[in-house]
């Protein structure tokens, strides 16, 4: 491995700094670690953004990823990469000072070490590094991979393991936006109160602590245990700790001599080797720590497996002591002591001998909002919390002023209904579960739920009233039944023998993600009554090719469109259409109908509109009967207005248009489409993807109501031209038969007003007869092209699906701002 010159690796960054001014460091100093460090700092400048650096050759290697890391492997995020830093930089928050390079401000997002699965410089070079991260937010493996072009573009990609998570489930950018090393925001890393306030840890003779007395050095001590409870006391003068699922240790430390003591009284220092060799450097005389000894996996969680294999196997090296109380220190008891004061002094003594890696640790608290933290333990795993008086004494024996919750098993469920026991208020939900794609009654959650809650959810539910429950329901005295708009999490400690939640315990409220899936949660837009009102005309009339039969009829047309109706309808449905007739059976007499015409079929309507310079009448279709009904009138194809009809003036959509030249290999198509996305993604537009039955692709972006067609069309030429601009090898904005040569058109035309695209799941006027298919990304390079899916595999498809690829495209529109148009070289 050839090891950069650092100095000369650190000039861009130095350059781009006044250090007399900004309190980032020169860096240059810092030894590499053993094991490679990774940090991803939070950086509030002219835009908020995340940069993950990865310790690399004795530097940061640095990318800027302008929508941060995400946990869900389908999504994609753009990286840019940028100049080195110096190792320094892993431990800098701060504020930038304005007239600065970066001027604003800088959290530490996450930070741990990281382990490449080669060498990472080797995978730098080549285009792809994949690794596993060990942080406090993020685990598991990562990818990044290079895109074509100057070697600056790259994509960050979550791999499949048990620490991903689909984005509509869990944002972990939205779940956790603080500091890891000091819970605070970015909005103020200096002055903004840390998640757990408190003073910060100074040493104070043990003299001075109120409730200290001067005892001799003991040579036993029992450890105070926790009550159990149902959930976090609340109240002012509580602290909240996690709970760890290990062994409860005491360390006796006793000029130099150190005993690691188990809850039981028994002498396992010879078991703790690793851990009596990390309290060697105490920098005190005496002092007795209480706490856990624990092994946590690459996510952070300690599971008692973990420590019991490691003991079984010597493994020392791989436990972790988590200090939280200090009841002797330097001649002094400290039981007396209020617990906020011995742990403030605890802080203080052991600060010295924590590092990221580091075998001690010092158990954090938060001291306020039990229930949250609580919850946020149940999501993660973790064995639940523990919550003690702030101002306790120590007592060795069990009491009421530690308390212990247990994890709760976690779960989704439905509001259908709710009880009062006063006036405007919803002290119980009455609540469903979705399974095999039906809600089906659970139970009723009342624990959990406060007086000021209770008032919150009435206001909320009270405006979704129905008369009858939306499920099979117990008769229930005074319930108020509601429509399925919202959903709760629930813990609950096991399942009855009905499947209903135990115990159940209500942690928050929020509006119900509608998610189309598979079979019956998948709406039925075609029914049965549907399908046999089709009637056709020489139905077996084949569709042919100067003079060659395609084997394909009228009616498998028709029965084309009908087993993909409840797929396709929902983006059909009132818009303008162009339907591809071809009445007479010749693919060569193919003619394009927007405009009414005689015998349109019921559920075929007209609607008004402008049309250059007159008013025209186009058609679209309003239900199911009349898109199959088209089929009477040979329509083989459907291509759709980026609006709808109630809208005509303000698209809803950007379609980009990836028309490539003959010749072009489809790993190119690939590679131009994955570019346009990072680009597009960079911006914060998020793009789905379709196959148009040709070598082409549509990458599709909803778009938020109230953009006109002008700033649309003008938007996605702009992309384009920005796009030909970067890549000119690979990409052009001009229709030109010589400027397409060997590239791929961007054809923003498709978002004029007028203009049209193929809708999903529509057929293609070729004799193999193929269909424009919504796709998931990482599907793409899988793919043979952009007709592999054709009239005989497309149902097949979609039986094998587990979800809508598009299932999210509504519910990820986004506007068009100042600064995207500025991105791509308009004005804003």
């Amino acid at each position: 491995m050839v090891v950069p010159d650092m100095a000369s690796s650190l000039d861009k960054y130095r350059a781009k700094r006044r250090f007399g001014e900004t309190p980032e460091p020169v860096g240059g100093s810092a030894a590499p670690s053993d094991t490679p460090r990774f940090v991803i700092q939070k950086h509030k400048a002219s835009h908020l953004h995340y940069d993950l650096r990865l310790e690399m050759g004795g530097v940061l290697k640095s990318w800027a990823v302008p929508q941060g890391p995400c946990l869900d492997t389908k999504v994609r995020r753009f990286a840019k990469l940028t100049e080195d830093h110096p190792i320094e930089y892993g431990s800098f928050e701060g504020r930038i000072p304005a007239g600065n390079y970066g001027a604003g401000t800088v959290i530490i997002w996450d930070h741990g070490t990281y382990v490449s699965l080669k060498d990472p410089e080797q995978g730098l070079a080549d285009g792809e590094i994949k690794f596993r991260l060990s942080g406090t937010k993020l685990t598991g493996g990562w990818t990044l991979v290079r895109l074509k072009g100057d070697g600056t573009d790259w994509l960050l990609i979550k791999e499949r393991d048990p620490s991903a998570r689909p984005l509509a489930d869990y944002d972990v950018l939205v779940e956790e936006p603080n500091s890891a090393v000091t819970g605070r925001p970015v909005e103020d890393p200096i002055d903004a109160p840390a998640a757990a306030p408190r003073k910060a840890a100074r040493r104070k003779a043990p003299g001075k602590i109120a409730g200290a007395v001067a005892a001799p050095f003991p040579t036993t001590w029992k450890p105070q245990l926790a009550s159990s409870a149902e959930q976090a006391p609340r109240g002012k003068g509580w602290i909240h700790e996690i709970k760890y699922d290990g062994y409860r240790t005491l360390v006796f430390f006793n000029e130099g001599q150190i005993r690691l003591i188990t809850r039981n009284g028994h002498d396992w220092t010879h078991r703790y080797s690793a851990l009596a060799k990390a309290f060697e450097k105490l920098p005190c005389k005496t002092a007795i720590l209480d706490g856990e000894v624990v092994v946590q996996d690459a996510r952070g969680v300690s599971t008692l497996d973990l420590l019991e294999q490691a003991l079984s196997e010597g493994a020392s090296h791989a436990m972790t002591y988590f200090a939280f109380d200090l009841v002797y220190l330097d001649g002094h008891d400290l039981s007396a002591a209020r617990l906020i004061d011995r742990k403030q002094a605890l802080e203080g003594l052991i600060a010295p001998l924590i590092a990221s890696n580091s075998h001690i640790q010092f158990s954090d608290h938060a001291d306020a909002d039990g229930d949250a933290l609580f919850a946020q333990a149940c999501r993660m795993g973790l064995e639940g919390i523990v919550s003690k008086k702030a101002d306790a004494r120590y007592v060795q024996s069990r009491s009421t002023s530690w308390v212990k919750v247990k994890r709760l098993e976690m779960g989704t469920f439905v509001v259908v209904g709710f009880l009062s026991n006063m006036p405007r208020n919803a002290s119980s939900l009455l609540i469903a579960e979705e399974r095999d794609g039906e809600l089906v009654y659970a139970s009723r959650v009342g624990s959990g739920i406060s007086e000021d809650k209770a008032r919150e959810l009435y206001a909320a539910l009270s405006e979704h009233v129905r008369d009858k429950p939306v499920v099979a329901a117990p008769k229930t005295p005074g319930a108020v039944w509601v429509d399925p708009v919202y959903e709760i999490e629930v813990g609950y400690r096991s399942r009855s023998v009905n499947d209903a939640p135990r115990a159940p315990v209500f942690f928050g409220m929020s509006p119900r993600k509608m998610k189309s899936s598979i079979g019956a949660v998948k709406p039925r837009l075609v029914s049965d009554r549907d399908l046999a009102s089709i009637h056709l005309t020489n139905p077996q009339r084949e569709f042919a090719l100067a003079g060659a039969g395609t084997g394909v009829t009228k009616l498998d047309v028709a029965i084309h469109y009908a087993r993909v109706g409840d797929w396709m309808l929902p983006e059909l449905l009132r818009r303008p259409v162009t339907v591809i007739r071809c009445p007479t059976g010749d693919l060569k007499d193919l003619f394009y109908q927007r405009h009414a015409f005689a015998g349109l079929p019921p559920g075929v309507e007209t609607v008004e509109l402008a049309d250059e310079d007159e008013q025209a009448a186009f058609i679209t279709v309003t239900e199911a009967r009349g898109y199959l009904g088209l089929a009477q009138f040979g329509a083989l194809e459907y291509h759709l207005w980026g609006c709808r009809i109630d809208d005509p003036e303000h698209p809803d959509r950007i379609v980009m248009d990836l028309d490539p030249d003959e010749s072009l290999p489809w790993a190119r198509v690939c590679d131009g489409a994955e570019l346009l996305r990072a680009r597009m993604e960079g911006m914060g537009l998020r793009t789905f993807l379709r196959t148009t039955g040709g070598k082409g692709l549509h990458l599709v972006t909803a778009l938020a109501p109230g953009h006109d067609w002008p700033t649309v069309k003008g938007f996605a030429e702009a992309i384009s031209r920005a796009m030909a601009a970067e890549h000119p090898t690979l990409f052009t904005a001009v229709s030109s038969k010589e400027r397409r040569k060997g590239r791929i058109y961007l054809d923003y035309l498709r978002n004029a007003r007028g203009a049209s695209a193929v809708a999903s799941y529509s057929l293609r006027a070729r004799p193999s007869f193929p269909v424009a298919t919504p796709i998931e990304w990482e599907e793409l390079r899988k793919l043979s092209g952009g007709a592999a899916f054709n009239r005989l595999n497309i149902v097949k498809r979609l039986e094998s699906l587990a979800a809508d690829p598009w299932d999210e495209l509504l519910s990820s529109s986004s506007k068009i701002t100042p600064k995207m148009r500025r991105d791509v070289g308009m004005k804003s």
